[in-house]
């Protein structure tokens, strides 16, 4: 039973933001369906799998791409993620897609040459 609801704790987060992101897609509102994902260090989607939580404007990848980046830039930035304690964290996640991410290096004290 103590292995059971943690398990069904899990399960029910990940409906309940599966039916955020979907009540997002009906709203448009691509750039905090990316920033969300960004925040939550998640790998980007791509417009296949963008389309299927709703009808994807021409316009609605670039606001996602735009929200992921914004997302994904506070979610990699040491100082507000305590779960990136060190270097390996910081490439072992989707960090390392984050442009100019040398510039965290100096929070590790490395790479003030880089």
């Amino acid at each position: 039973m103590k292995t059971l609801i943690p398990l069904l704790f899990g399960l029910s987060l990940t409906a309940c933001s599966s039916v955020d992101q979907q009540q997002l897609a009906d709203n448009n509102q691509w750039f905090k369906i990316g920033r969300d994902d960004g925040l939550a260090g998640k790998t980007a989607k791509d417009q296949t799998q963008l389309a299927q939580l709703g009808q994807l404007p021409s316009m609605g990848y670039n606001d996602y791409e735009k929200g992921y980046n914004t997302g994904l830039d506070r979610y990699c930035n040491p100082l507000y993620n305590p779960k990136l304690n060190s270097l390996q964290d910081y490439y072992a996640s989707v960090c390392s897609q984050v442009p100019n991410s040398y510039k965290y290096f100096s929070y590790w004290g490395i790479g003030d040459n880089i």
